[in-house]
């Protein structure tokens, strides 16, 4: 049985969840979500607390940039790799970027534009960056440092539904387009969870409490029926409305 712990970090949350997959069965064993001040201290709980000190464990990274780069499609794979890191680092020229600083990795899909190209996207993140977020996991059995907005493609059965749109709303917001079965573009919208919480935690004065307020706040149907544990939703719905706005 193969087994993985998940870890996303937000600003001042850990959100968890520890996987087993047999053949094809996927179970949940444990999840949750930590308020930290020590992330180092949180994240050693955590592994502690879901036994997970010899599986493989996967972490998002921040602030990774996407750049979309159009390639032939009939260089082979080598050549395309070329000529992504070769138009990668005239970006970073134009932007007054030091190229060597960069961890990068890409995406191929179609160019509906141009049929004899390829479209690449270029995922880019500071090393430095990748170094800060990696350190809490140097004595464990770090497996993956990926993008949310990439990964979370994995909780998809593309072989149904090949076109999807994911809205994923964490401190911000970020939309990843999947085309065939292939992430075409990824897009990310300043308004999320960390306005939120801030606006419910300066009147309740707890973080965790904010957080359950909202896991609990039922949003209205289009009846217009308002259920009871709604106090907040004056706070919550300008801030749905705009990534609604900016998703459509």
């Amino acid at each position: 049985m193969q087994s993985c712990l998940g870890i996303y970090i937000d600003n001042l949350m850990v959100k968890y969840s520890k996987i087993s997959k047999d053949k094809d069965n996927i179970k949940i064993e444990s999840s949750g979500v930590k308020f930290y001040e020590n992330l180092s201290n949180t994240i050693e709980q955590i592994v502690q607390e879901t036994n997970s000190q010899r599986i493989p464990i996967a972490v998002n990274v921040v602030d990774e940039n996407y750049d979309y780069i159009d390639v032939f499609s009939l260089l082979n794979k080598n050549d395309i790799k070329k000529s992504i890191d070769i138009e990668f680092e005239m970006l970073c020229n134009e932007r007054g970027y030091d190229k060597n600083l960069y961890e990068t990795r890409y995406i191929l899909s179609v160019n509906r534009n141009n049929p004899d190209k390829m479209k690449a996207m270029n995922v880019s993140i500071m090393k430095n960056t990748l170094i800060e977020r990696t350190r809490p996991f140097e004595k464990m059995k770090l497996g993956f440092a990926t993008p949310i907005s990439t990964s979370i493609v994995n909780l998809l059965n593309l072989d149904e539904k090949p076109n999807a749109l994911i809205v994923n709303i964490e401190d911000t917001t970020t939309v990843t387009t999947v085309i065939n079965g292939i992430i075409d573009d990824v897009d990310r919208i300043n308004e999320g969870m960390k306005e939120i919480l801030a606006e419910i935690n300066a009147s309740e004065n707890s973080l965790s409490k904010s957080y359950e307020i909202c896991k609990n706040t039922t949003i209205s149907s289009q009846d217009g029926g308002i259920t009871e544990g709604n106090e907040y939703l004056d706070v919550v719905m300008p801030t749905l409305y705009k990534i609604v706005n900016e998703v459509k």
